[in-house]
């Protein structure tokens, strides 16, 4: 801890040694946090300090992996660590694929025949359709994401029976039931049955996908000569955006299909149970939207 951070918390703890309710760092009670510094909060009851990652902390962390696979401390709010790319996870076949297309602007156009195309296309959508629904990595998400639905409950219940400890009246285990439903009604539900999706639901899905990836002018990374884990990345954000569909000006692009919804893997566990960084997703609607914006100011100077 540096000089000018402990300063800070002296500081603080003089200051308010008088108006704490509790006795100092006293553990049976739910702490209240207040701003210190950047990673670093205090107890108003007790006084109790919590500084990020040091050796030392008398409350620890309490951590949390966000969608983008980042893991943050709840009480400051501080990112602690962040997934990087490592090297088994990289493409050598789509970097040489990025370097040309940057390095050679006069490069020809590279003609790949329909039939390959959409051979590749079709492959690879029903590919990470069968993995991302279907495989026992996707069952092995469901579990996870069950065991963390339950966690948040036994979590909400155990706050509010906390929170109830020093009430000097019989504890209405009702109440502590409404309080946890609410606490956990803006989390997915899990899905309990496997058969998720039926066989024409599934077709219909896979049909779409494909005839909107024929529609799309895609970079050069993403030529479609052959299998590539840059295009397996698009196609995977491609099924998680046909939840919402796109549509713009009345114009549906992508059908909207609801069900992906409910169904599909959270995108915090497609690194632990699938091996993808979740952060394509956000990639692959990134490019989806510079095709989508050049179709239409392409239409445009038609017009």
């Amino acid at each position: 801890m540096n000089k000018r951070l402990q300063d800070r918390i002296d500081s603080w703890w003089h200051s308010n040694q008088l108006l704490f309710l509790l006795p100092a760092m006293y553990g049976g009670h739910e702490h209240t946090w207040v701003f210190l510094d950047a990673g670093c909060v205090g107890c108003s009851l007790c006084g109790v300090v919590h500084v990020c990652q040091a050796t030392n902390n008398i409350i620890q962390c309490c951590r949390e992996r966000q969608d983008d696979s980042s893991v943050v401390c709840l009480l400051t709010g501080i990112v602690l660590s962040t997934t990087t790319f490592f090297e088994s996870e990289i493409s050598i076949s789509d970097f040489k694929t990025d370097s040309h297309s940057c390095l050679q602007k006069n490069s020809k156009k590279i003609h790949v025949p329909y039939e390959i195309s959409q051979n590749i296309i079709s492959d690879t959508v029903k590919h990470m359709i069968e993995l991302l629904l279907f495989s026992d990595k996707a069952h092995e998400a469901r579990e996870m994401e069950k065991k963390r639905y339950n966690k948040k409950i036994l979590a909400a219940f155990n706050k509010h029976v906390c929170g109830q400890r020093y009430k000097f009246h019989q504890y209405n285990i009702i109440e502590g039931l409404e309080f946890s439903m609410n606490a956990v009604s803006k989390f997915r539900k899990t899905q309990i049955s496997e058969n998720v999706l039926s066989e024409t639901e599934t077709n219909n899905i896979i049909k779409s996908i494909i005839e909107f990836i024929g529609k799309l002018n895609l970079p050069k990374p993403y030529i479609l000569s052959h299998h590539t884990e840059k295009f397996n990345n698009l196609v995977t954000s491609i099924i998680y955006i046909c939840a919402d569909g796109i549509c713009d000006n009345g114009v549906t692009y992508l059908q909207k299909f609801p069900v992906l919804k409910n169904i599909l893997p959270l995108e915090l566990t497609l690194l632990s149970c699938f091996q993808i960084q979740p952060k394509i997703v956000t990639d692959g609607e990134n490019v989806i939207k510079i095709c989508i914006n050049n179709f239409i100011e392409k239409k445009k100077k038609i017009r």
